[in-house]
């Protein structure tokens, strides 16, 4: 039998009146997937944030903004917003949640009749806790590890930005390089076919998508990115 140990404590990034209320963790794609409630003592607000491990027991937390933020005031989750573990369904992550305008006896008394504590629910893209971002200006470029992979397709998950926003056009090009960082030959970026549209996309070089000649060497992928959100990518 294992004695108790801290995982996670707040540290000098968060704000000094922070404390961890509750950690739901979901086991998701290889990794664990952790929405730490922050407890602001201050003014008694309530979110969900995000943290991250490949062990279960050795967490990051690279990212401190809300993962669901509070509403406006007088939205019934102005206050406190306690989220349940998230769940993949219907192409979508899913992530419930029991919202208040209130927190303790002080505040429900200030509240009176228009207290509420109601269910609510968020979603966000699949894969979408984070994404690499990139506007029209210049492209956005990732360059991952050297690795190796099975199956014989790239799946490439994206969302285009909103045209209405003025954006431009969407596009995410992928090239394939060696073990010295140079574009194998039928992989380059300018035989890339862009991929445009949100969703989750077979990548191709002027329409081959077949990559079982691959399998098991040592790759890296670049991605260029101009309008969008990157999402994740995986080899089928």
């Amino acid at each position: 039998m294992s004695l108790p140990q801290n995982i996670l404590l707040p540290d000098e990034r968060d704000h000094v009146d922070t404390e961890f209320y509750n950690f739901p963790v979901v086991a998701y794609e290889g990794v664990y997937i952790a929405l730490p409630w922050i407890f602001r003592t201050t003014n008694n607000l309530h979110y969900p944030t995000l943290a991250f491990s490949r062990d279960g027991l050795h967490y990051e937390r690279k990212f401190r903004e809300p993962l669901v933020r509070n509403g406006d005031h007088g939205s019934f989750d102005e206050v406190s917003i306690y989220c349940s573990a998230p769940i993949l369904h219907d192409g979508k992550v899913w992530i419930y949640y029991t919202g208040a305008n209130w927190r303790g006896p002080q505040q429900l008394f200030y509240a009176g009749e228009s207290a509420i504590r109601a269910p609510g629910l968020a979603t966000l893209p699949e894969d979408g806790f984070v994404s690499i971002d990139a506007g029209k200006l210049r492209p956005g470029i990732l360059l991952t590890h050297p690795f190796s992979f099975e199956g014989t397709s790239l799946a490439v998950n994206l969302e285009a930005a909103p045209h209405n926003y003025g954006a431009g056009r969407a596009e995410v090009k992928v090239e394939i390089l060696d073990h010295q960082v140079q574009p194998l030959s039928g992989f380059s970026l300018d035989q890339s076919d862009p991929l445009t549209t949100t969703g989750t996309h077979p990548a191709s070089w002027q329409g081959r998508s077949d990559l079982s000649e691959l399998a098991g060497r040592s790759i890296q992928l670049r991605f260029w990115i101009r309008n969008a959100k990157l999402y994740s990518f995986g080899f089928k």
